[in-house]
């Protein structure tokens, strides 16, 4: 694994794809005809004597070649996932002076050493069209912000973070390439959990639109198409007044649209975890606060 800084512009993606394939019915008359008749007979309970339906006047299918789709139940199997409990797992392990990135405990930390900067590390997977979330915490309570970054295009030079406080406050933030950043919508929610308890965070991309929740909280919904298509995720912390602020993620998981919190399903993690495949090349950046 090779970790890579701001100043070396990153070239390295993994594309998470599936296919689902819709099933094939024939002759759904008779199907239909046997399905009743099953039916009847459960109804009836055993030893009643319940005897298949006569299908001969059963009008049969019409003639020619046909498909019958129906829906299948959404698949919501996980486009990645990380506990952080295997430290070769593919995340940034480096102390830059500023930030301490590290694997602690079965948690991934970003320690910010300096106050009023700002820090992000990914794995270096991309994906389009997602749910992203993560339990984060704030264990010493320390003022700051800290959460998840998405849309990452190569080199940093442009992504969004969706980051809370200790006080409640959330914000999503757009990084536009040229050192300027734009608030996109914040706010305060009785739903963000204070001082160093730990906040569920989710955010859903799909095409332009940006979904985020803490707690299962929806709190944000907004369309944004500077940073689209298949872009790096990973995480964010930023420190105000005080020193070492301390950040910790755990369970890090992206799922396909239409899982988790973005269908009101309640997320089942699994209980081991970390990607069954090669690992890309990872990166991180720290700078001075500037917004």
């Amino acid at each position: 694994m090779h970790t890579e800084r701001v100043s070396t512009p990153s070239a390295f993606s993994v594309r998470s794809t599936s296919n689902r394939r819709p099933a094939l019915i024939a002759i759904l008359a008779l199907a239909l005809a046997v399905t009743g008749w099953i039916l009847t007979a459960g109804a009836a309970g055993a030893g009643t004597g319940a005897q298949a339906p006569d299908l001969a006047g059963v009008d049969g299918p019409p003639s020619g070649d046909f498909l019958v789709y129906l829906p299948l139940a959404n698949s919501c199997q996980n486009l990645y996932f990380d506990d952080f409990g295997n430290p070769n797992s593919g995340w940034p392990a480096d102390d830059v002076g500023s930030v301490l990135f590290q694997y602690l405990g079965g948690e991934y930390r970003l320690l910010m050493r300096n106050t009023n900067w700002w820090a992000g590390s990914t794995p270096g997977f991309d994906f389009t069209s997602y749910l992203l979330q993560a339990s984060v915490r704030n264990p010493t309570a320390k003022d700051g912000s800290y959460g998840l970054l998405f849309g990452r295009k190569t080199g940093w030079v442009g992504f969004y973070t969706f980051e809370v406080g200790p006080d409640g406050s959330y914000v999503i933030w757009r990084y536009n390439g040229n050192g300027s950043w734009t608030p996109l919508d914040f706010g305060s929610s009785a739903a963000i959990k204070g001082g160093s308890a730990s906040n569920l965070l989710a955010v859903e991309r799909n095409g332009i639109g940006i979904r985020a929740w803490v707690n299962g909280v929806l709190l944000i919904d907004l369309n944004d198409g500077a940073h689209t298509g298949g872009l790096d995720v990973g995480v964010t912390a930023t420190s105000f007044g005080e020193a070492n602020l301390d950040v910790r993620f755990d369970n890090y998981t992206v799922l396909p649209i239409g899982c988790g919190l973005s269908s009101g399903e309640q997320l089942q993690l699994p209980t081991t975890g970390n990607p069954a495949v090669d690992l890309p090349d990872s990166s991180v950046i720290d700078a001075p606060m500037q917004r």
